[in-house]
């Protein structure tokens, strides 16, 4: 693991080829990858809408049973002070 942390967002997630490089990537420990339910559940809700056929069961669970383990346990909180 090169110690690099980075939380994919459901764009990049969403993709069929971005999403099977990025999480190669990670399982051969190039990178610490990270997300959150929350970004599980936006990029599988969006495929649904616009690809029906497609069942992402296969993805989700393969994504969760990961190690080391990907998911943030929350979404990390933002205060005021950081947008001044």
């Amino acid at each position: 693991m090169t110690g690099q942390k980075v939380v994919l967002d459901a764009n990049v997630l969403y993709g069929n080829l971005s999403r099977d490089l990025l999480i190669s990537l990670f399982a051969e420990c190039f990178y610490e990858a990270k997300w959150t339910e929350e970004i599980t559940d936006e990029w599988v809700r969006h495929l649904l809408v616009n690809q029906p056929k497609v069942t992402p069961d296969k993805n989700r669970s393969q994504a969760s049973g990961m190690l080391p383990r990907p998911a943030l346990e929350q979404k990390p909180a933002r205060s005021a002070s950081a947008f001044r």
